[in-house]
Formats: structure tokens, sequence, C-alpha cells
């Protein structure tokens, strides 16, 4: 994540839109797209409205599966910048702040944003859909020199698919000299 000494948390400036349907990242995306209403309870009235301006209270109220139920989590609208730069998750579009505010609520139920990196996407999608996740290791799992075992992979990961699944892939990051 590294150390920012200039970071500054700032509030978003007005009319920008927080939600979207635009879904771009990883688990979130995937999980987001599914479970969007219940990641991001009541989105509609937690946006800024012109019509409404003051109905903006600049709280946002997300929930997250931990531990057999969903949890419940609420964050401020300030995030974390650097030369005026969303340091961390954003969009191409600077008036779309979704993603920015729903990781900044995932790190508080992980602790700190350093609990983010490197993180697990098994785990988070278990955390943004309340399912289940398998894992599958493919060196373990002898795959590689088995035609029978990527076979069978193949169809159940196909039979996942078909059934509406969430499905991701990972490696392990190898440092230098391994």
């Amino acid at each position: 994540m590294g150390t920012y000494h200039h970071m500054q948390w700032r509030c978003p400036k007005a009319k920008k839109k927080f939600w979207t349907t635009c879904v771009s990242l990883n688990a979130l995306s995937l999980a987001c797209s599914l479970q969007f209403h219940q990641v991001i309870p009541d989105w509609k009235e937690q946006e800024w409205s012109s019509e409404k301006p003051q109905n903006y209270a600049g709280i946002f109220h997300f929930q997250f599966w931990r531990f057999g139920r969903w949890i419940d989590v609420v964050i401020d609208d300030r995030l974390p910048t650097l030369h005026n730069q969303l340091i961390y998750c954003h969009s191409n579009s600077k008036n779309e702040l979704w993603c920015a505010l729903v990781e900044k609520a995932y790190a508080k139920l992980s602790g700190c944003y350093e609990a983010l990196d490197g993180g697990n996407t098994g785990d988070a999608l278990v955390d943004f859909t309340g399912g289940v996740s398998e894992p599958i290791d493919l060196v373990e799992g002898g795959y590689a020199n088995d035609e029978a075992k990527r076979t069978l992979l193949f169809e159940r990961v196909l039979k996942v698919h078909n059934r509406g699944g969430l499905i991701s892939c990972s490696i392990k990051v190898r440092r230098s000299g391994q």
C-alpha cells in the first residue's frame, strides 16, 4: 500500500454521483452485480440529489457478510487523496465514487486499507455475497499432467458458470529469486 506523507482525506464536491450500475473491479464487480442491493442497502436514499440537497448527510451504509450474518458498516464521505486524486480504488470517471466508498467500508470492516493489500478474492466474494467459496489449487491437485482431471475440472467450472455462480482465478506472486 505504501506510506503517503502528504495524503489528505477529502470530501467529494457537491453534484457527484456516488452510485452507478457500472461495475469494474474483480470481486467487487462480481459480487455487487449480484448483491448490489444487499451490500449497498437503500442506495437511492444515500445518493446526492439536486432536487433535495438538504437530504445529503455525507454518510454511507454498507453491509458485508461475516460470521454467518450481515454486518452493518457506516462510513463518512471523506476519501484518501494524494494531489487531489483518489489513492486507492477509483473509477475512470471523476464523478463516480461508489467503488472508493465500498472499498473504504470494506477497509473499515477489515481494520484498515493495508489489510486489503494482497487479499483473497474468494474471501472477498464470501464477504460481498454471503455465499460459499471453494478454492482449487491446480498444482496441488495435479491437473497439469492429468487430462482426465482437467476434463472433470472444466465440466465442474462449466456447471458453476451455467448455474450463475461466480468464478475467479488468481496466481501466487513470486518474489524475485524464486
